[in-house]
């Protein structure tokens, strides 16, 4: 799989995780860790900490620890 279609991958799969974390946090949040420990996030894991995907990569370990904690409320 090229960089490219793993970027659009990686972010379509975010898209989906933060429209549930609009109405279930807690439930998104275990479903984004449960997909980087799978074998399709892994996908993401070989390239993610790249310069040209820090952006996305630090929004998405921003939104983790977001969504943990209003899950753990």
């Amino acid at each position: 799989m090229s960089d490219e279609r793993r970027r659009e991958y990686v972010e379509a799969v975010w898209r989906t995780l933060m429209r549930k974390a609009e109405t279930d946090p807690a439930g998104a949040y275990v479903d984004a860790v449960l997909w980087l420990c799978s074998p399709e996030g892994a996908l993401a894991w070989p390239w993610m900490w790249r310069e040209e995907y820090r952006k996305i990569m630090v929004e998405i370990g921003y939104w983790l620890i977001r969504l943990a904690t209003l899950s753990l409320g």
